[in-house]
């Protein structure tokens, strides 16, 4: 068993943005780590979806007012200007997936369109920003 794609998925839960540098450290073929950061993305993002009550008290608990008015109002704005799919692909890039999914489940209405939308923002991220890296680590070379 590669430990490397386990390490790069168990990160991915965390989110994208730690476990793409993590599979670039450990020297992993970038369509690897595009697929185990995006399966472990995903993982998170259908966990908050499944366990969304829970994982929304967690947030009430351990952001403050200040906190938790800032990215509600962030994920609020990118909702009524893009829409649903411009939270999934907007949110998952700037805001993390696991924050986009538990503001998503205080802010949108159809839950179902949430994941969706969230999903394919990930995978979309994923893959991207893996090419991006791998390209950028030829350039340096």
């Amino acid at each position: 068993m590669n430990y490397n794609l386990l390490i790069i998925y168990l990160t991915g839960i965390t989110g994208m943005w730690k476990a793409l540098p993590v599979g670039f450290i450990l020297q992993e073929h970038p369509v690897y780590i595009a697929l185990a950061t995006s399966l472990g993305a995903l993982t998170c993002v259908f966990l908050i979806y499944f366990f969304g009550k829970y994982f929304r008290r967690l947030f009430q608990r351990f952001y403050s007012e200040k906190q938790k008015a800032r990215k509600e109002g962030r994920a609020r704005k990118i909702l009524e200007k893009y829409g649903c799919p411009g939270l999934g692909l907007i949110g998952t890039l700037f805001l993390g997936q696991p924050v986009v999914m538990v503001l998503g489940m205080i802010v949108v209405k159809h839950k179902e369109n949430l994941l969706l939308w969230v999903s394919i923002g990930t995978i979309f991220w994923s893959i991207l920003l893996t090419i991006a890296g791998a390209y950028g680590l030829k350039i340096f070379e």
